[in-house]
């Protein structure tokens, strides 16, 4: 969320959320890695153990980013206050809400083709 709030105060748009969503957790793993094949698997192990309250952070930075274009759904509605509130009480992870909106597939689809 720091991230998309920092974007913010340079730009009037979301220009960084995609780039956002998907550097951290391969710079978070990259912490703990020794090798692309560690990278690899680690990003997997990190999202995998994201929480309820790490998907309310994930809607809340793509709030702050008035992030658009990302159609109406009837569960867990990116754009709904209300949806927040129900990934606490469902226990939806982030990784959850990433596989729910195929976006994790592309992570992991970047990440495995990405060669140092």
């Amino acid at each position: 969320m720091q991230a998309v709030k920092q974007t913010n105060e340079w730009v009037v748009n979301n220009t960084n959320l995609g780039i956002i969503i998907l550097l951290i957790p391969i710079a978070a793993s990259g912490a703990i890695s020794n090798n692309l094949t560690e990278l690899q698997d680690n990003i997997g192990l990190l999202m995998e153990n994201t929480n309820s309250l790490d998907a309310v952070a994930l809607y809340k930075a793509i709030g702050i980013a008035g992030a658009g274009g990302m159609g109406s759904h009837d569960e867990f509605d990116v754009m709904s206050v209300e949806a927040q509130k129900d990934l606490v009480v469902k226990d939806q992870s982030m990784y959850d809400v990433l596989n729910k909106k195929n976006l994790f597939e592309t992570l992991v689809v970047l990440t495995v083709s990405f060669q140092f």
